[in-house]
Formats: structure tokens, sequence, C-alpha cells
């Protein structure tokens, strides 16, 4: 905006300036905008005699390192990131179904290759059920490799995770519903896609129902973290030491969820074993405010 302020009013940060997200330099620039204003409003504030002028100095103090960024923003975008898009965006198909849900597991192959997982509605336009897709052209086209499981009658298949667990192999977990349940099922694929067998419950109860996240461990076991959605609104994971046939009990990360709308989990292993889990939550302490939580913690010995 041309002038960031007015009587009572210093607008700093997206709300002066809106950033590209090109270099990720957006929040900091905002914390030296507050770093500025603090500097030089912290005195006429407790003195009594801010002025329009005060703010005026924010301005002049940060305007041009903000445009000269942004310059430097747009010279990026027309050089390099425009040239990187020219042959896109590429549109997924459809797959001959009635739609695509944009909720997506992959597995990069190597450079041109990538494998997905997504969900699609089922022949009666209602959510949903797996399926595996595969370009090896750097997305520019896509081929249907396997549905994942037959359509359901009731209910849905959905939200899947993966793992590879070798050249040919395949596993999957998703997240299941019918009229009466709520559980993630686990799948596995011995033809790199094509074919998927269902192999039973990773996790026989979920609440309401709540999407797995995956990972292989460095010891090879599958370790598999999932929100519930029923009281104790809780952050739980599972572990297989045998490629999906069979899963551990719950292992408890944390329980103090207010409410049920909580999960989405996304997981890494450290390099030193631990396991850092990332989700949304929900509790006493935050009020009805939901927020990104996180739990570093390390999978029990086989």
């Amino acid at each position: 905006i041309p002038t960031w302020h007015r009587d009572g009013l210093l607008a700093i940060g997206d709300a002066a300036h809106v950033m590209s997200p090109i270099g990720g330099v957006g929040i900091n620039y905002a914390i030296q905008d507050a770093v500025a204003a603090a500097n030089l409003l912290a005195g006429p504030l407790l003195a009594g005699s801010l002025t329009r002028a005060h703010l005026a100095a924010v301005q002049r103090r940060r305007e041009w390192p903000t445009r000269f960024i942004q310059t430097v923003q747009a010279l990026v975008q027309r050089q390099l990131v425009a040239r990187a898009l020219r042959d896109g965006p590429f549109r997924l198909p459809a797959f001959d179904s009635p739609g695509i849900a944009p909720r997506t597991d992959y597995i990069v192959d190597s450079k041109n290759q990538c494998t997905l997982f997504i969900t699609a509605a089922k022949s009666n336009g209602k959510e949903g059920r797996p399926l595996c897709v595969r370009t090896a052209d750097g997305g520019a086209t896509w081929n249907l490799l396997g549905w994942i499981g037959p359509e359901p009658e009731a209910g849905f298949s959905i939200m899947p995770a993966s793992v590879r667990l070798s050249d040919a192999e395949i596993l999957v977990t998703v997240r299941m519903r019918d009229d009466a349940r709520r559980w993630i099922g686990t799948y596995l694929s011995a033809d790199d896609g094509a074919n998927w067998e269902y192999l039973g419950e990773a996790v026989p109860d979920t609440g309401v129902g709540n999407p797995p996240s995956m990972i292989q461990l460095q010891d090879g076991r599958i370790c598999l973290v999932y929100g519930y959605r029923a009281e104790p609104y809780s952050i739980r994971a599972r572990l297989s030491s045998d490629s999906g046939r069979t899963w551990s009990g719950d292992i408890t990360l944390r329980d103090d969820g207010a409410s049920r709308d909580i999960g989405y989990v996304r997981s890494i292993q450290r390099p030193d074993g631990k396991v850092v889990s990332v989700y949304y939550f929900t509790d006493e302490a935050s009020g009805p405010e939901r927020y990104i939580g996180a739990t570093i913690w390390s999978p029990p010995a086989p």
C-alpha cells in the first residue's frame, strides 16, 4: 500500500507489503518491520508523545529494503520460475471417475517417475475409493496402475498413505468407513501397484475416523501414526515388523485433546532414531483454537 499509516494505525508485514513466496522471506521481513517499529516507537509511546510523523519514520526505515527484495523476487519469477513452469501446469486426469480429491500421497521413484496414491469419487459421485497412478515423464502424462481394493458399497476408503518396501512391493494404508465402523485398512501390492491384496486392519477403531501416516524406520519396521477422534482424543502410533501384515498395540504420543478436531499426521525419522510427528491439535490451553503441534518420540525396541 502507498501509505502504511494513519492516525492511530500502523500497518507492517503483509498488511503493508504482500511478499511473493519466492525465497521464503515474508516472515523475515515482517519481523524486521516489527523490530524497526519497536525501536522507533517505544520512546514516543512511553512519553505519550507519539505522532503520525513517528509512524511515517517506520515506513521510511523499511520501505526501501522491502521494495528492493520485491524487485529481486519479481526478477527470479521472470527469469527462473516462469521458465520452469512454461510447459505447465498439467491437469491430472480423472481416470474415468466422477472426480479426484486433492488428498495425495506419493513416492518419487526417479527424476521423471513418480507414483501417486489418490482418492477418486465412487461411481455414484460420493467419496471415495483409492487408486494408484504413475508418471514417467515428470508429470506431463499419467497412467492408471490399479484401483486399491473394490469400490465400497457403503461408506468409503480414502486418504491413502504409502511406503515402498522393494522394487515390486508397495504397502498402503487407507482411512475406511462403513455404516457402523471407522478403521484403517492395509493393502499390499506385489507387482508395483497394479494389483492389491487386502491384508486386514492396521487400526480397528479410529473414533470418527482419521487418515494414516506411514514411514519406514531405519530398522525396517513400518511406523503408522494417526489421530484418534474419540475420547480420550489423542495422537497414536502402531508398529509393524512384518511389512504391514500385523501391527502392535497403540503407542500413545499424547491424549490431552479437547475435541475430535485433531490429527492429519505427518512423520519423519531423524538420524538419531527419534521420530518427529507433526499434526494439528486443540487442547484445553488453546481453547477453541487449533494449532500445529509436534511430538518427538523414540519407537520402542523391536
